[in-house]
Formats: C-alpha cells, sequence, structure tokens
C-alpha cells in the first residue's frame, strides 16, 4: 500500500497506485458499483472519481473499466467511452454470456438460479440476500405460484 487519499471527503481508502482501488466504505450495488452522493448528486464512485482525475464527462460518455472491475475507482484503470464501446468490450471480454441464460430482458434469475432456490432448504430472507430478488419472490418461487414456474423469468 503506498498512500493515503482523501477524496473531497467522499471517499478515504490506502491503495497500490497501480493496481485496482476498491471503496470498501460503501456498499455495491448488484452490478458492483459504487453508489455516492457528492454535492447532493448521486452518482457512481468510478465516475466521480474519473471526474476528479479527468474533468467532465461530455453528454453521452460513460467511464468503462479497463480492469472489468466495476467497484475499481482507480482513474488508470477508467475510460471515457460510449455505450457501443462498452458493448464491444463486453463482447470482446466474453462477459455477455450470463444473460443468455436469461429469459427476456427483466429477468433476474437464470432457470438454474431458480432451481437452487426451489430445492433450497435455507430460509427465504437467507436466499434473498443471496440472490437479487426479493424474500417475497423466494417465497413465491418454493410456493410456485404463477410467474415462477421455472423458466429464469419472474413476473412483476
Amino acid at each position: 500500500m503506498e498512500n493515503i487519499f482523501v477524496l473531497s471527503k467522499v471517499f478515504t481508502w490506502e491503495v497500490d497506485k497501480n493496481e485496482c482501488w476498491n471503496v470498501t466504505s460503501h456498499i455495491a450495488e448488484l452490478q458492483g458499483y459504487i453508489p455516492v452522493t457528492f454535492k447532493g448528486l448521486r452518482t457512481r464512485a468510478h465516475r466521480l472519481s474519473y471526474i476528479f482525475a479527468n474533468g467532465d464527462i461530455p453528454k453521452g460518455g460513460i467511464i468503462r473499466h479497463s480492469c472489468d472491475n466495476n467497484s475499481c475507482i482507480n482513474p488508470k484503470h477508467l475510460i471515457m467511452g460510449t455505450k457501443q464501446d462498452n458493448t464491444q468490450d463486453m463482447i470482446h471480454r466474453n462477459r455477455e454470456s450470463d444473460w443468455k441464460d436469461r429469459k427476456g430482458h427483466r429477468s433476474k434469475l437464470t432457470a438454474n438460479e431458480y432451481d437452487k432456490i426451489k430445492n433450497s432448504k435455507l430460509s427465504s430472507y437467507a436466499l434473498a440476500k443471496m440472490y437479487p430478488v426479493s424474500d417475497v419472490q423466494i417465497r413465491r418461487i418454493k410456493n410456485g405460484a404463477r410467474g415462477c414456474e421455472g423458466s429464469g423469468h419472474l413476473n412483476p
């Protein structure tokens, strides 16, 4: 660990300047991004880190991770790009495969995850901490509710 940085009272971390900088003081979103509020505006930590290091992000611009670590906020790992660039990164790095197992763009579970939940002996509450659905949805799966038939698709 090389230095301790304090960035406008938003982050405090100790880092190796060449490795990923993972924020441990905030809870990551499902996709691994770190949500933060800065000057009353909600954003993600990697975007804020990029802005502090490089200036504003143009309209339509997105910040990509060269390290494929969504929790990383090291400005050396953050690259300006477009949605098309990000999609190409996803394809070239074989990161889209998880969605191939899902039925529909709104699906939160794969058929395999559904089966694991259906057959699990754990409580609905415990399972909800492991999967991106609520304990109510877990109970619906376990009870075979309509819309939870094992297709991997959960109807809201």
